[in-house]
Formats: structure tokens, C-alpha cells, sequence
């Protein structure tokens, strides 16, 4: 994870399908209802920020967040923006 990401122990891979791992890492800065989502390189060892704003329930035991069964590399999910 970056260096500038903060520490926590709350992380839940939700997908490792398609040669790339999707971690959900919770932010404690909207107590626990959004999540930020990471995405690995090919190899599943070096991550990228890709989404912040994961919308998640439950302490995320839910997310919203789809794999597109017809379209390779292809997902949908709903972000959370507290300007909106």
C-alpha cells in the first residue's frame, strides 16, 4: 500500500480473479461505511489506490462492487461523495 495510506488492520479481499487482486481497505474517517479500493499489479504483490469512497455495509461484510460476467476486466461499483 502507499506509504502515505494510514495503517489499519481492517481488509477484506473482495475479488482475485482475472490476474489482479481487489482489496477493500476500510476509512475509519466515515465510520466504517465507506471503503477504499486498491487494486494489485499482475503479480498480486504491489498495490494501487483505485477508488476511495467504496460504498459498504455491515463493517464490510457488503459492498457494492460487481464483476461484469460478459465483459473481461470489467466492474461496476457505487461511490460514496459527502460533497453530493
Amino acid at each position: 500500500m502507499p506509504v502515505d495510506y494510514s495503517t489499519t488492520d481492517h481488509f477484506k479481499i473482495i475479488s482475485a480473479e482475472e490476474d489482479q487482486v481487489f482489496m477493500l481497505v476500510s476509512d475509519h474517517r466515515y465510520d466504517d461505511e465507506v471503503g477504499n479500493l486498491f487494486i494489485s499489479d499482475g503479480e498480486g504483490r504491489s498495490f494501487t489506490h483505485s477508488m476511495e469512497g467504496l460504498i459498504m455495509s455491515n463493517r464490510g461484510r457488503t459492498y457494492d462492487f460487481e464483476r461484469i460476467e460478459a465483459m473481461f476486466g470489467t466492474y461496476v461499483a457505487n461511490r460514496y461523495d459527502k460533497d453530493h
